[in-house]
Formats: C-alpha cells, sequence, structure tokens
C-alpha cells in the first residue's frame, strides 16, 4: 500500500515538473520508466509505461486488458477484485448481467435469481461487495 500511496505523490510530481520544464517533459515521454524511476517512483515488474499528452478538451477512455473482463469470480470474488487493485483499479462496476439477462427478462425465462430471497441475494453479494 505504501507504494501506491508513494506513486501517487511523485507521479504528481512528475507531472507538475512537466508542466514547468519543456525539456524534462520531453524525457519523460521518451524514457517514462527512466524519469519515473529517478523521481522513485516504484515500477512494476513487467509493465511498460507508456506517456500520451492530453490535449486541451479531450479525455481518454483507457480500455483495460481483456484477461481484467473476467477477472471476479463468484467462486472467489476477493481474488478478483485484488487482481484489479494490483492493475490500478480504483473501482469497479458490477453487472447482474451474469446473473439476470436482459434477454431472459423480455423472453420471460426467468432463472432462479426470482426465486432467491433478498437475505439469499445478500449473502451470495456480501463476497462481491467486501472484494
Amino acid at each position: 500500500m505504501a507504494d501506491k500511496k508513494q506513486n501517487a505523490v511523485k507521479y504528481g510530481e512528475v507531472i507538475a515538473k512537466c508542466w514547468k520544464d519543456e525539456a524534462y517533459k520531453k524525457r519523460v515521454i521518451e524514457d517514462p520508466e527512466g524519469v519515473l524511476a529517478e523521481a522513485g517512483f516504484v515500477l512494476e515488474e513487467g509493465v511498460t509505461y507508456k506517456v500520451i499528452e492530453q490535449p486541451k478538451l479531450t479525455k481518454y477512455l483507457v480500455l483495460p486488458h481483456a484477461e481484467t473482463k473476467e477477472a471476479v469470480q463468484d467462486e472467489n470474488p476477493a481474488e478478483g477484485f485484488s487482481m484489479l487493485r494490483q492493475a490500478g483499479f480504483s473501482c469497479a462496476d458490477f453487472s447482474l448481467n451474469a446473473y439476470l439477462l436482459n434477454s431472459d427478462i423480455y423472453g420471460n425465462n426467468l432463472n432462479r435469481f426470482f426465486d432467491a430471497s433478498v437475505q439469499e441475494l445478500e449473502e451470495f453479494f456480501t463476497p462481491h461487495k467486501e472484494g
């Protein structure tokens, strides 16, 4: 956890310096791993760091690696959420589509999800919530 806090601080320092120093910004773009390491950022082994300068009035949507798609499994949701945290995510959208498909609802094909009590559903999803 200390690495994440430290990295957040170091990341902010690097960004601030980029805004003040064009030569430094050029170095960050050309050698992000080197500059981040110099700044005290803890680099993750096997991870490639890339820099993209964001133009004004542009937002980027970063698509996570496909392996994160099925990261959270019912058998061990904490493991999946841990992997997502390690990948840098601070939150995750949770979808009931795996349990309650719109096509089934519209087709009147109701599954056992509809037979479960609120208590049963809360018990089932508690590990997901805690993860």
